[in-house]
Parts: C-alpha cells; sequence; structure tokens
C-alpha cells in the first residue's frame, strides 16, 4: 500500500467515457447519444463533469483547503484498502473526516467501499442531465452551501446508512461493505445457482432453511431498496431502516412446488442470512461487478447487517 499524504478532504472522481476510451481510437461521433444543443452525449457528459470538477476544486480552495483528487483505478493502483470495521483497515481518511464523490451513484458506491468509522461522505453528482444520482446529497448549483455545512457542523442530515457484510467461509479476502445490494450466484451466468439458504434464529413462513435451483439471489439493504430488488415487487425503505430485501431470481421449481424463502424480509439487527453453496463455481457480487468474492462447494456465505458497519452519508434535503 502506498502511503498518502494526509489532507483536509479526499476526492474520489468517475473517469468519464471520453476520458476512459480516448486512447482506443473509438469515434465518439458513431457511439454517442443523440445531439443535444449542437454537443453530443458523451462530450456533453464529459465537459459538464470538467465544470464541476473544477468548480469544486476552486470552492476547496477559496475555502484554503487542501485536497486529494483520485479516479477508482489510481485507488486500485495505491492499493488502498476497503474500510474494515476491525480498524485493521481504516480506509480513506482526512483531516476533516470528509471524502467527497465526484460524479454518480455508481462512483458513490465504490468511493463508499473506502469509507467508515466517523469519516463522512459526500456525493455530489457531477452531471445531473445524464446521471440519476439517487445517493448524492449535492450537484452543482448547490454544492458549496452544503459543504459549508458540513464543515461548519451545522447539517442535519448525516446519516448512519446501514451496509451489508460479507463473510466467506476459510477465506481471507480483503471485501467491502455493501451500501446497495449483494447477488450470490453461479460464476457463468447461463449456468444454474444451487445453494442452501437459512436465516440465523428465524423461521420464514415455518421453515428455517430451503434448497434453491435459481439465477442467483439478490440482498438488499434500506439504500438498494430503490434499485434491482424493487423489481421483485417490494416498497422502497426509509435509508436508515435496518430491514434487509432477499429475492430470489428466477427460481426454478420442476415440482411446482411453492418457495417458502424465494422473497422475504429479515431485521438487520437481530439476524443473518446463511447461503451454503452447492456450486462448484460461485461468486458474491458487492454493489455490482467490481468487488467479486469467489467460492466453491460446500462454502458458507454469511450476509449480515451490523450496526457498527453503517455509512454516515451525506443526504439532500
Amino acid at each position: 500500500m502506498i502511503e498518502m499524504p494526509e489532507t483536509d478532504v479526499i476526492i474520489v472522481q468517475k473517469q468519464t467515457v471520453l476520458e476512459r476510451y480516448s486512447n482506443f481510437n473509438v469515434n465518439f461521433d458513431d457511439l454517442s447519444t443523440p445531439k443535444k444543443d449542437g454537443i453530443k452525449g458523451v462530450h456533453l457528459s464529459h465537459e459538464t463533469h470538467t465544470q464541476t470538477r473544477t468548480k469544486l476544486l476552486q470552492i476547496l480552495e477559496q475555502k484554503k483547503l487542501s485536497y486529494n483528487l483520485m479516479n477508482l483505478d489510481e485507488l486500485k493502483q495505491k492499493n488502498i484498502p476497503f474500510f474494515q470495521v476491525t480498524n485493521t483497515h481504516k480506509g480513506l481518511t482526512s483531516k476533516k473526516q470528509l471524502i467527497i464523490s465526484l460524479g454518480g451513484d455508481g462512483t458513490l458506491l465504490n468511493a463508499s467501499h473506502f469509507v467508515g468509522g466517523k469519516t463522512k461522505l459526500l456525493g455530489i453528482n457531477s452531471c445531473p442531465t445524464y446521471s440519476v444520482g439517487y445517493l448524492c446529497a449535492a450537484n452543482p448549483s448547490n454544492m458549496e452551501g452544503i459543504i459549508s455545512q458540513i464543515l461548519n457542523e451545522v447539517s442535519e442530515k448525516i446519516i448512519p446508512v446501514r451496509r451489508l457484510k460479507v463473510c466467506v467461509d476459510s477465506s481471507d479476502q480483503n471485501l467491502p461493505l455493501a451500501l446497495n445490494d449483494v447477488l450470490v450466484c453461479n460464476k457463468h451466468p447461463a449456468a444454474s445457482s444451487r445453494y442452501e439458504i437459512s436465516v440465523q434464529n428465524l423461521e420464514i413462513n415455518g421453515s428455517d432453511h430451503e434448497i434453491h435451483i435459481s439465477s442467483g439471489i439478490w440482498i438488499s439493504n434500506a439504500a438498494g431498496s430503490t434499485a434491482a430488488i424493487s423489481a421483485y415487487g417490494f416498497p422502497p425503505l426509509p435509508i436508515h431502516d435496518s430491514k434487509v430485501y432477499v429475492a430470489c431470481r428466477e427460481p426454478y421449481l420442476p415440482k411446482k412446488d411453492k418457495m417458502k424463502m424465494g422473497h422475504f424480509v429479515w431485521d438487520g439487527d437481530s439476524e443473518s442470512v446463511i447461503v451454503h453453496s452447492r456450486m462448484r463455481q460461485g461468486i458474491a457480487c458487492i454493489d455490482g461487478p467490481d468487488a467479486i468474492a469467489p467460492f466453491g462447494f460446500g462454502t458458507n456465505i454469511s450476509i449480515s447487517s451490523p450496526k457498527e458497519c453503517a455509512l454516515n452519508l451525506v443526504l439532500s434535503s
């Protein structure tokens, strides 16, 4: 791990499509979205992001705050470890206990893996025209005021948001905490996911465990309740809620049996889900495809949501 100089603020920014693929001889005029005000989508998104970044750096410089600006690839190159609640790895820290993600929800989710403890995470949606930014409290028009509130400790919108902790038997993998969701499935998308699921000290519809053959199983906390798992009919949860949603994807029921543990809710304060693998090549995907824990047949994957794993997330008013 490369030691970084401690600064007042750390900024984790996305790489725009133009930045990431400009060296691959891609003709963006052919691939970008339809014109808007005479500028195509890829170029407009890039320009808006860079303008937001310039404005943000000017705000920090006016406030005489030092900063370290990195993208996600640079975090990996520096071997910055994911935050761990045991304090073995503290992740990203700064003098003002503030990390800023500059991009959209994807950038914020990835940045959150490095943040924990008393450190706060502020998401700035750098290009609201092309990015939803559901978890981002700020945008180019209001970010100066929100940053001032945080630094002056007058913001009332810093909420401890639950995250999911994934533990894989017989593994010393440095896994991040999931802010959105965890998908446990077969390594190959065309192969069946075979596993036995149970909830510690809890029966669901009269059953304490169930064997599934499916396309995998989603486990989502409150912050992810409006994401992929919402397709299964779960209502959105208040972002501070401790409940956890579970949904089996495309179950295979050859005898037309009814699943008792296909879709259910459990309490993150007192229970945890155990997935016992019946797959030779399984993976647990944490907040998407970038953080993956492989496992084999007979492995137990435990997913819990302890209070001490919460993230101090800055939310919009």
